[in-house]
C-alpha cells in the first residue's frame, strides 16, 4: 500500500492521540455544521467514502478516521476485537469534544457502529449500516 495520502478536493487531514493510538482522521465540510462520522470496512481506510465525503460535506462535517491498523493509523500490537474499535472511535469522539455525531458504518464499521451505539447511544442521534 502506498504511505502517500490520497488526495480528495475539500478534504482536510489530520491526527488524533486516542488513549495512545495515533489516529488519521479525514474532515470535509464546514467545521461548525453537523457531524457525521464514516466507518470504513475492511480492509479499507477513509478513502472508501470518496464519493459520499462531498455531497456530505455540503451540509454537514464529515468525519472519516482510519480504525486502527487501517490506512494511516497506528497499527498497534494490541486487540483488533470490534470493541477495542468502537472504543477507540468513543475515544476519537472524546478528543474531539464531540458530545454526539450521526454515524454510519460499512462492512466492519458496520459492526463496529452498532457497538458504539450500544455501548454509548447517548453520543449517536442517527446511524445507517450497510453490509
Amino acid at each position: 500500500m502506498s504511505r502517500t495520502i490520497p488526495d480528495l478536493e475539500g478534504v482536510e487531514h489530520g491526527f488524533v492521540d486516542v488513549d495512545g493510538l495515533r489516529m488519521h482522521v479525514a474532515y470535509a465540510g464546514e467545521p461548525g455544521a453537523e457531524p457525521v462520522v464514516l466507518l470504513h470496512g475492511w480492509p479499507q481506510h477513509w478513502f472508501a467514502w470518496r464519493k459520499l465525503i462531498p455531497r456530505l460535506a455540503e451540509d454537514y462535517r464529515v468525519i472519516a478516521p482510519d480504525l486502527r491498523g487501517f490506512g494511516w493509523t497506528d497499527a498497534p500490537k494490541s486487540s483488533y476485537l470490534k470493541a477495542s474499535l468502537a472504543r477507540d472511535v468513543v475515544g476519537l469522539l472524546d478528543a474531539l469534544d464531540l458530545k454526539r455525531v450521526r454515524m454510519a458504518g460499512h462492512d466492519w464499521g458496520g459492526f463496529v457502529g452498532f457497538l458504539v451505539c450500544v455501548g454509548a447511544p447517548e453520543r449517536v442521534s442517527h446511524y445507517a449500516a450497510a453490509g
